[in-house]
């Protein structure tokens, strides 16, 4: 029969793996750290940043800098970086891949081994 291993134990192996190897600790605990605040926090900061450009939930805020962009460009078209805009601050689903990219990003530089803070 197997001899049960406390819990401490793998604890204090993994503490050990980590300090001794700072390159594993980065990936394995700051990656998914800042993928998941990226995740949680990113959809967020983009649609609050998108209102306080002008973007909103009923469309372009008269006065904001959305607004004076739109009346520089004319008609938007369709998939045009205005367009995307406008459509995630209205809660659309583009928010979601961006997030996933944001989140992506932050995680390979939380993963990179000549990031240092």
């Amino acid at each position: 029969m197997a001899a049960v291993v406390p819990l401490q134990t793998y604890a204090a192996a993994l503490r050990q793996l980590l300090q001794a190897h700072p390159i594993i600790s980065q990936t394995v605990v700051r990656a998914p750290l800042y993928g998941l605040g990226a995740a949680l926090i990113g959809p967020a900061v983009l649609v609050g940043l998108l209102n306080v450009i002008g973007f909103g939930a009923a469309g372009v805020g008269a006065g904001s800098l959305a607004a004076l962009i739109q009346s520089t460009i004319g008609n938007v078209a369709a998939g045009s970086v205005f367009a995307w805009a406008q459509g995630a601050a209205a809660g659309g689903i583009i928010v979601v891949p961006v997030t996933t990219l944001l989140g992506s990003g932050l995680l390979g530089l939380g993963t990179w081994p000549g990031f240092r803070r």
